[in-house]
């Protein structure tokens, strides 16, 4: 829920709807799709889709009709828990230098997230989803056009679709997210199949294997040398939400490559992190 207040924005999480509900949602916050569309790209069935559709996440979509067919699309934001803390925080003044993947109120890249159903190398199933939500609330004070209709997309339809070329934001590590798997051993700072994905970098040679563990990078993308990727992504999915928050509250020269390896530290073992800290930071 963006709140906003006298001294800027707050975003907080509210619980509504339960895991297939948000995965339906953010499927439809992306298109309008018909009931068999959600139930195929989902791997669930058609009666399952539709009971969620008209009764649990009614007060969340519209109906709407595409060359004849019914189909149905998100309206309202959806978030997973309660909360009394703030999870994100925007300042109204801020302001950014986020080219080249927004330039002039033109977005120009695509948001790559991990498809919830099992997939690639790993059969994963990606956890991230929710999280995007709180990218695109905040990337969206930015920009008020878009090079693709569909910004948001799963790795699985970039990979089938060859969407590569063109600036990528790559949510999720190597095991949840395909794409950033196609690119993992390429990187400098990179996630260790072997060691159960803790990340290594090339620069220190250090390993760094907390389960909080989060990894930043901006590169040229290798698909499309004249294009950026943007990688926000966790050891674990907590990892990545943790990387999306740095990545909001700090600001970063996106011409540039650059590695930034943080770690969220759970100083009242409330099992949510209360502070973000660097362990490294490489930028070329």
């Amino acid at each position: 829920m963006i709140i906003e207040e006298n001294k800027g924005y707050v975003a907080k999480k509210v619980r509504v709807i339960d895991g297939l509900g948000r995965d339906i949602l953010y499927l439809l916050s992306n298109r309008s799709m018909s009931i068999s569309e959600i139930a195929r790209e989902l791997g669930k069935s058609e009666q399952l889709i539709s009971y969620y559709i008209n009764k649990k996440i009614i007060d969340f979509i519209e109906t709407v009709r595409v060359d004849g067919k019914v189909k149905y699309r998100a309206y309202k934001a959806y978030y997973d828990i309660i909360n009394e803390k703030e999870d994100f925080f925007y300042h109204k003044t801020e302001r950014k230098n986020l080219e080249p993947f927004i330039r002039d109120g033109f977005l120009d890249c695509i948001i790559v997230v991990g498809s919830p159903i099992p997939h690639g190398p790993f059969s994963a199933s990606s956890r991230d989803l929710h999280y995007v939500g709180f990218l695109t609330s905040y990337l969206g004070r930015f920009f008020d056009r878009t090079k693709h209709d569909d910004f948001i997309r799963l790795d699985i339809d970039v990979n089938r679709e060859n969407l590569l070329k063109g600036n990528l934001i790559l949510i999720g590590g190597p095991v949840a997210n395909y794409i950033t798997y196609r690119i993992n051993t390429s990187l400098k700072v990179r996630f260790l199949q072997e060691y159960n994905w803790d990340i290594y970098s090339d620069f220190t040679g250090k390993r760094y294997s907390d389960e909080l563990v989060s990894l930043i990078a901006n590169i040229n993308n290798p698909f499309d040398g004249e294009k950026r990727i943007v990688l926000l992504a966790g050891k674990r999915a907590l990892g990545t939400k943790i990387a999306i928050k740095y990545f909001i509250y700090n600001n970063f020269d996106l011409s540039r490559d650059f590695y930034i390896v943080i770690n969220g530290v759970d100083e009242d073992s409330d099992g949510k992190p209360e502070k973000i800290i660097e362990l490294e930071r490489y930028i070329e």
